[in-house]
């Protein structure tokens, strides 16, 4: 399912206090949605590595209770206090890449909500996650025991969620385009030691805006370290095309010629226009700009609004005169009707 259904589900199972796996490749934001879901819902997060531990870590240390004759266990600080108020995520990432031993261990804490004398708080909820079989991430197969006792969610790259996201934290224009114009990129296996997922292309992004680079050169060598190079070469194609588109002639109602232009131009002039708008603002050429989207198809028109992003400058623009005939059309898929 895609992340918007995948949240959905997973608060559920919060409600519900029912403990659930987050099944999906590696890099596509099984943490991030948990940590966003905690975030959300003011919940706090506790989150563990089964991966990294021993069988005795998650049951405690024991020590001899001399007076009643005993022995009694040391509870780890990475479990939530069993007399917290707080709503609380007990997250197990890496889940199956843990030993069989560990996977056992955690049995009981998943069925009973409790590890020996441990119980888990009232408040707190369990998701697991981790790598599928054929992501190639050394994981163990689970036992039937261990998935009866939860409910599974296969999280599936998605690029409508994805560029919302990524539009609103910053990441490069030309890598949110070019995934839209391929969004079969967005997350794949490609064999090499570098491949791309959303992971991978927010690295990518990281690198370049932060060390701010702009020579085409060092750009491949970057994309090619994060992503791999053939899926470099297909970008750097896309990037020259985007590099090549004067917006500001756009606003001045100076049109490219699209009918010579191929689909790949065609996104790279959309995402292009919408970012410059989205940092500039509209500056009275609400008119040029409508009269330009009149010229594409309405699959192009609503990825501008969504590369515009803002909800004032989706609203400003769709009440002017010259947008009321698109603008019924493309607010159902935005923000909804006005």
């Amino acid at each position: 399912m895609i992340y918007f259904e995948a949240k959905q589900i997973i608060k559920k199972c919060l409600l519900a206090k029912l403990p659930c796996f987050i099944w999906g490749g590696p890099g596509i934001g099984k943490s991030s949605c948990v940590r966003e879901i905690c975030d959300e819902e003011n919940t706090e997060l506790f989150d563990i590595r089964l991966s990294l531990l021993d069988p005795t870590d998650l049951r405690g240390l024991p020590f001899p209770n001399k007076t009643r004759g005993i022995v009694e266990w040391l509870v780890p600080d990475f479990l939530p206090p069993s007399n917290s108020k707080q709503k609380i995520v007990l997250f197990l990432d890496e889940f199956n890449c843990a030993p069989k031993q560990v996977q056992m261990a955690s049995l009981q804490l998943l069925l009973d909500r409790k590890l020996g004398n441990y119980i888990l708080p009232e408040n707190a909820a369990i998701i697991a996650a981790g790598n599928r079989e054929e992501d190639m991430a050394f994981v163990n197969i689970l036992s039937s025991a261990v998935c009866n006792r939860l409910v599974h969610i296969h999280l599936n790259p998605d690029i409508d969620s994805w560029t919302n996201w990524a539009v609103s934290h910053n990441i490069l224009p030309e890598i949110v385009g070019f995934l839209n114009f391929r969004p079969e990129l967005l997350f794949k296996l490609t064999g090499e030691k570098s491949f791309p997922s959303p992971r991978t292309w927010v690295m990518a992004s990281e690198l370049i805006n932060k060390t701010k680079i702009t020579d085409i050169k060092e750009i491949k060598t970057i994309i090619s370290c994060c992503v791999g190079d053939g899926v470099m070469s297909e970008f750097i194609s896309w990037y020259k095309n985007y590099k090549d588109i004067d917006v500001k002639s756009i606003l001045q109602g100076k049109y490219p010629d699209l009918e010579s232009k191929n689909a790949s131009y065609k996104y790279a002039i959309i995402i292009a226009l919408g970012y410059y708008l989205q940092n500039h603002g509209f500056k009275n050429s609400e008119a040029n700009i409508a009269n330009f989207l009149k010229l594409f198809n309405p699959e192009y028109r609503v990825l501008f609004l969504k590369a515009l992003k803002k909800e004032e400058l989706v609203r400003q623009l769709c009440m002017h005169k010259s947008m009321k005939e698109m603008a019924s059309q493309i607010l159902k898929v935005t923000i909804g009707e006005i």
